[in-house]
């Protein structure tokens, strides 16, 4: 005999209504905390770096400029790549770089068309330099923490042999984006294009969920990064460190202590980044 209530019975549709509903509850949880990296922490799993944190910045208006207005000026050979086709697909790191060319090449720029009386031109020159200082920021953030390099970085570890090798690779890439920003943000916005193409690529190959000090440092020297770029970052993206930060149990602050800096050799020693010792 079935031992199961009548479906047709009042009590029989009472419990499928709460098995649904709880059913329902479970689903609607589990979506809650996949999309919600500050529930998702409470987990055991490391939160997954959110996608599309790239900021959208407002357009320069540089494709008014005559380019051939700017004779004389080095600021033209610039212009003409903002203008090219490569440079409107350019990619995050590349237009953070032809930025920075602008903002180092300008000032002179406006000066000389102040000297020739070309008063709007220089004032047209001026007011882009002020948007793209004022953008900086958010510039070097969507080419370094919301780039694809940086999503690698916190992506699931896949042990190689050459892993230790790529770790040591990373960090001293990470150090190096960490001083340049630093550099940028004072106001020298000299930058080799090259190099700074290869420090993004190299931080892409260490993995930050690897146990070990190698991680702990790279680790540490990231939330350098992450300080000087703070006033820029985005909401989203903010609470998903907080995320982060609960699965490490605590930040990794950094604080002065005597044992070694992580200091590559072509960098200066002031730029060095003391981490704590585990």
């Amino acid at each position: 005999m079935d031992s199961c209530p009548n479906h047709t019975s009042a009590g029989w549709k009472v419990v499928l209504s709460v098995c649904i509903a709880a059913a329902a509850l479970v689903a609607c949880d589990a979506q809650l905390t996949a999309d919600n990296p500050v529930i998702a922490a409470t987990a055991t799993h490391f939160p997954p770096m959110p996608r599309n944190l790239r900021i959208a910045l407002p357009p320069d208006n540089l494709d008014s400029v005559d380019f051939f207005a700017l004779r004389g000026c080095a600021l033209q050979v610039t212009v003409g790549k903002f203008h090219s086709s490569l440079g409107r697909r350019a990619s995050d790191a590349q237009r953070l770089l032809l930025d920075l060319e602008y903002l180092r090449l300008a000032p002179p720029c406006i000066a000389r068309q102040k000297e020739q009386g070309r008063v709007n031109l220089a004032q047209f020159l001026a007011e882009i330099n002020q948007l793209k200082r004022k953008q900086l920021a958010a510039s070097m953030f969507n080419a370094t923490l919301a780039g694809n390099s940086f999503q690698q970085f916190w992506s699931s570890p896949v042990q190689v042999k050459s892993q230790s090798r790529r770790q040591q690779l990373a960090l001293s890439a990470m150090l190096a984006i960490h001083i340049l920003v630093k550099q940028w943000l004072s106001g020298d916005y000299r930058a080799s294009n090259i190099g700074f193409e290869i420090h993004l690529s190299e931080v892409a190959t260490g993995r930050a969920l690897i146990p070990g000090p190698q991680a702990v440092a790279l680790r540490c020297v990231l939330e350098q990064l992450e300080r000087q770029l703070w006033p820029s970052l985005p909401y989203r993206y903010r609470q998903w460190q907080a995320a982060r930060e609960r699965y490490f149990a605590a930040p990794i602050t950094p604080a002065p202590y005597a044992g070694p800096t992580v200091t590559p050799a072509y960098t200066d020693a002031s730029n060095s980044v003391n981490c704590p010792p585990h």
